[in-house]
């Protein structure tokens, strides 16, 4: 008969469980420390406490507690199905190991629901709750305005997606659209600037420059000169990835810049490009070889074993 007696008192006691714990997924995202799987695990309990089925929250919260019995939220989840359960003993346990954890701001709501399940253990007729307005109601909800200040501050466009999906003539219904229009421009706005980095690297040729190791003259320093510029000291035995604009460049490779020995190459913007150096050595002095080859041909000569010959 007590458990009768105090059915309608603890079903609307569940609507401030609720609102301890909905939403949960953004009170998670707040603990770095703690493992995803926990979190999961309360997201989805509390989806199943808001469903009606209790054993299964109850189930799933005390998996939660099993991977991190420092957090509150997993306590919480646990006392609002023992409380739906009518196992209020049960639940106020719960609910002293979830004040113990919480941070301050959510003490209050859990020590209300904690005294309404020690009242009902007891006897004694709790004071119902107040009842929450239907969504669509023009009074802002308690449970409109807790919903309100978990995702106010969000960066993820769901959150406020969620809220007008439940509140879509909510007070804060303006507000939840001015951040998803912002979310818009910023997603537009990132948007164009990787199409304009995709456009500028498609204007760049990629330059791969490589020295065999088994060449003439491997012990001779090879210095690469590009638009008459030292642009690498190409050592035997090592490849380097250079980006280049496309259009016309000219390339010599020895010890200095000679007028007279220097190559031009037509490069394309987007396309890969294998520069084989090699230097030859000559009666006064040695001098560099340079030309385009196949990658495949790049490929076989990879080197290998740097600055060895």
């Amino acid at each position: 008969m007590r458990s009768q007696r105090f059915g309608t008192a603890a079903s609307a006691a569940l609507c401030l469980v609720l609102l301890v714990l909905f939403p949960l997924g953004v009170f998670l995202t707040a603990s770095a420390q703690a493992a995803p799987d926990y979190d999961a695990l309360v997201h989805q309990g509390n989806a199943q406490l808001q469903a009606g089925n209790n054993d299964l929250a109850l189930a799933t919260a005390n998996s939660a507690t099993k991977l991190n019995g420092d957090r509150w939220e997993a306590y919480a989840l646990a006392g609002g199905a023992l409380m739906n359960l009518k196992r209020y003993e049960e639940a106020a346990d719960d609910f002293s190991k979830a004040i113990d954890r919480a941070p301050e701001a959510k003490q209050t709501g859990l020590r209300d629901l904690r005294r309404k399940c020690l009242l009902a253990e007891t006897g004694v007729t709790p004071a119902p709750a107040p009842a929450i307005p239907n969504p669509s109601s023009t009074e802002t909800s308690q449970a409109e305005i807790v919903l309100w200040k978990t995702i106010e501050n969000s960066t993820s466009p769901d959150d406020f997606k969620t809220y007008l999906q439940t509140y879509p003539n909510g007070a804060f219904a303006p507000l939840a659209k001015h951040h998803l229009d912002l979310f818009e421009q910023q997603a537009k706005s990132a948007a164009e600037a990787e199409e304009k980095q995709r456009l500028a690297q498609a204007h760049l040729a990629v330059l791969h420059i490589y020295r065999p190791n088994k060449t003439v003259a491997c012990a001779i320093d090879a210095e690469l000169f590009i638009d008459e510029k030292p642009t690498a000291q190409i050592v035997v035995g090592t490849l380097q990835t250079l980006a280049l604009s496309e259009g016309k460049h000219s390339f010599f490779a020895g010890e200095k810049l000679k007028s007279g020995e220097v190559q031009f190459f037509d490069l394309q913007g987007g396309k890969e490009y294998w520069l084989r150096v090699e230097m030859i050595g000559g009666l006064w002095a040695p001098h560099g070889s340079i030309a385009m080859v196949p990658q495949k041909q790049a490929q076989d000569e990879a080197p290998k074993d740097p600055g060895k010959c």
